[in-house]
């Protein structure tokens, strides 16, 4: 059997025990979408991947409906790419000792049982942290403890302010457009951070 069979097999176990969850899959990313939110499962091949073996990795995001009218209203009917997330992981870093994880598949790979794997995993690791992220209210909680994988720390106060605005925590947003102005101060991102509060201002 070729790799690419190989690798084209592994994903179609997958299939079903994703679709029992509510998930489908367009290319290599299976989708769910929560109350006009999106959580993805994203299998990512490494570049490190030839002809003999494909060498990939798992990545999970969450994508808020809310926040995408905000900073990119022309994507509001699209599916997310796992780079348009804005909350996302390695599935390494849901695991005990919290380093990123790679698998491989070579022509020789048993895929069955490394489809069995990875499956154990999806349902009890990584269905699980999306269900814990996939709304305003779970990632407002998230970013008001100071949380931020995968973002900077500016990133992190422009989302959250979004967030408050249109949950109408004012006294709370304050403090953060604040944070957002001593942290931009004379930075290259200062800018940035102008154009968002005066944007963040036309928010009803």
């Amino acid at each position: 059997m070729r790799l690419t069979d190989v690798y084209k097999r592994l994903l179609n176990l997958i299939d079903p025990v994703l679709k029992e969850y509510g998930y489908s899959r367009k290319g290599n990313t299976y989708y769910i979408e929560l109350n006009g939110n999106w959580g993805l499962i994203n299998f990512q091949k490494s570049q490190k991947s030839n002809s003999s073996c494909v060498i990939f990795t798992i990545n999970i995001g969450v994508s808020l409906k809310d926040l995408v009218k905000f900073f990119t209203p022309e994507k509001a009917i699209e599916k997310p790419t796992i780079e348009d997330c804005h909350w996302r992981q390695r599935i390494g870093l849901l695991f005990e000792n919290r380093q990123d994880k790679w698998w491989s598949v070579t022509e020789q790979t048993l895929v069955d049982e490394l489809a069995r794997e990875l499956n154990e995993h999806l349902r009890n690791t990584v269905i699980p942290e999306i269900e814990r992220h996939i709304s305003n209210e779970k990632l407002l909680k998230l970013w008001q403890s100071g949380q931020s994988i995968g973002l900077t720390e500016t990133q992190r106060l422009i989302n959250l302010s979004v967030l408050l605005k249109l949950s109408g925590s004012n006294d709370q947003l304050e403090l953060i457009i604040q944070n957002l102005k001593n942290i931009s101060d004379g930075k290259p991102t200062a800018h940035m951070v102008k154009q968002h509060l005066n944007d963040l201002r036309g928010v009803m």
